[in-house]
């Protein structure tokens, strides 16, 4: 699948598109941008919410679970074990030996590197990150099938979109149906009441499928950063953390696992903004419920008013 296309919602929205081509044409050479005017994103999308958008071409997808099961294998080829469903229920250190224990049994060694990201409050092994990161829940679903004429009019190039609402909302093809995905104050568990916004939003932006069922739901947690990139560095000689990627995770912890690997090992990568550094816990982490809550209200006002 080739091609992003990033639509605007508000005038503002698209001068703010429009400016961003130009510095990556400028300054960066990218001749793969094209900023797209009202009538030609109804003709990629089939679409009449947006005012304009953004597509770079070369951008693409992956099949993310594929990604993580070639992941997999690629480790279990260089001799690592993976070992599922054994969360560490206590982690210390006797010597020169970290001790993680689980349900099944105890683990012993020289160094762990903690990649936990937005599940870090899930057992007590984890307790030292909890309170780094907020957890939001990103959720999708996917029609039915659809027809051969609906399909032919509904994004029809094939393209990944997303939309510059703050709460973003992204959507594509995927064989002969639609996923739409968003994200917002899910809160830590799925939700009916959160599922049914998210198809009124889809219903909305494609009016076409209002009578199209939605047979398939999902989610999950991605981790927020107060500073909005992500936190590398140690806890002490030998434990290591690596999390906090908002949202861009399959990019950007892809490109970090190696620099985490390197912090891990006591060597210090030139990570700029990112480390590595001292753990930055989030002030006020008690109030952080309704603190979302806040933001995302406040977010949706700004969306609904076009700034």
């Amino acid at each position: 699948m080739t091609g992003n296309l990033r639509c605007a919602h508000s005038d503002t929205a698209l001068r703010s598109l429009t400016a961003e081509a130009r510095m990556l044409r400028e300054q960066l050479g990218d001749t793969t941008v094209h900023v797209l005017g009202r009538e030609e994103v109804v003709e990629e999308t089939g679409s009449e919410d947006f005012l304009g958008g953004l597509l770079v071409e070369d951008a693409g997808l992956i099949h993310t679970l594929n990604y993580v099961l070639g992941l997999a294998a690629g480790l279990a080829r260089r001799g690592a074990r993976i070992y599922e469903e054994s969360p560490v229920t206590s982690m210390k250190t006797e010597g020169q030996k970290v001790i993680l224990e689980t349900p099944q049994g105890a683990v012993e060694a020289d160094r762990v590197l903690l990649a936990t990201n937005g599940y870090s409050d899930l057992s007590a092994g984890t307790a030292a990150l909890r309170r780094s990161v907020i957890p939001f829940r990103s959720a999708m679903v996917a029609t039915a099938p659809l027809t051969a004429d609906r399909r032919a009019r509904l994004l029809r190039h094939g393209r990944s979109c997303s939309e510059t609402r703050r709460m973003m909302r992204w959507f594509r093809p995927y064989e002969d149906r639609l996923i739409f995905g968003g994200r917002g104050a899910f809160g830590r568990s799925d939700s009916d009441r959160a599922f049914a916004a998210l198809e009124r939003a889809m219903r909305q932006i494609f009016p076409a499928l209002r009578d199209t069922p939605v047979t398939h739901r999902w989610s999950g947690l991605v981790a927020m950063t107060t500073s909005a990139v992500p936190q590398v560095g140690r806890l002490d000689e030998r434990v290591s953390f690596a999390l906090g990627y908002n949202g861009a995770g399959i990019a950007m912890a892809s490109l970090m696992g190696g620099y985490a690997a390197d912090v891990s090992l006591g060597e210090t990568p030139d990570l700029a903004l990112m480390g590595p550094g001292k753990l930055q816990n989030v002030p006020l982490y008690p109030l952080r419920e309704p603190a979302v809550r806040l933001v995302a209200g406040w977010y949706q006002f700004l969306d609904a008013i076009g700034r």
